[in-house]
Parts: structure tokens; sequence; C-alpha cells
């Protein structure tokens, strides 16, 4: 079978917590004696989504597979609820050969070992040209009607 080692969520600093619908980032180790793909992740009940970047992770045989830092692999996105140190987390690996399987990870504070780990990237929305035209025309729209006003004794 499938062999998960060094597996926690990065949580917040000590005595801070990650807001709900916000962001953060899993870490795991795998191995396995047969060739196998990491297919998706989930965190029911901990986040609406979950990304592993780059997508499908190959798994070759008797291979360490490191999805650790500092920057995070996997990522949580749209907690539920607030994510503080000290809890635990239910992730739900979906593998092409071997199903799905439930692990419970601890979320870990960012201190000591952790702490110069980075958080997630935020998304970063690509503008088309429409939207960029769209946008240069309302702002010029208020740029005008701001300056009548002010003009204007």
């Amino acid at each position: 079978g499938i062999t998960v080692d060094n597996a926690f969520v990065l949580g917040p600093e000590p005595g801070s917590a990650l807001p709900a619908g916000g962001q953060a980032g899993a870490f795991l180790a795998l191995t396995t004696p047969s060739n196998d793909r990491l297919v998706s992740v989930s965190a029911p009940g901990t986040a609406a989504s979950v990304t592993v970047t780059g997508g499908q992770v190959d798994l070759p045989p008797y291979t360490l597979v490191n999805l650790g830092g500092p920057a995070p692999q996997i990522v949580l996105t749209g907690l539920t609820s607030p994510l503080t140190g000290g809890q635990t987390v239910m992730l739900v690996l979906n593998f092409a050969t071997a199903g799905s399987f439930s692990v419970s990870v601890p979320v870990e504070p960012a201190a000591y070992d952790y702490a110069t780990y980075p958080p997630p990237a935020l998304p970063v929305p690509i503008p088309t040209a429409t939207t960029n035209a769209k946008v240069k025309k309302k702002a010029r729209a208020s740029a005008t009607a701001a300056a009548s006003p002010s003009a204007t004794p």
C-alpha cells in the first residue's frame, strides 16, 4: 500500500487563526511499492476545494515523493471555519490505482521549523483586453466626474 509520512497542514502563527474563507498549505511525503498517481485531494468539512499545484502527481515504485515545503504543493482553499495550530484536519487522498483513503493530519503553527514556510500564493486574475478597455473607460468617466465638481466654485 501507499505510505504517507510527515503530513501536516501549516497553520497560522501561535495565538492567531487562519480565517474562514482563507487558504492553508498541506505538506506530506508519499511512497508506494508499485506505480500509482495522486489524482486529487479533498478536505471534507475543512475546505471548499483543494488544489494540487502542477496537477496529478506520479508515484514511481519505492521512490519517496516529497510534497513538502517550503512552498505548499497542496492548497486548501475556502476554509469552512477558522483554523488554528493544534487542530487536526481530515484529508482524502485519491489515487489512480489504490483508490481513496483518509488521513488525519495535524495543523502545525507557523513557528520553529515552519516559521519560514510561506503561505499559499494567492491566485492572480489574468485580465483580458476587453476587461482592460472597460476599466479604462470607467476610470476616465470617474476622473471626469470627480474633476467637474471640484473645478466649479
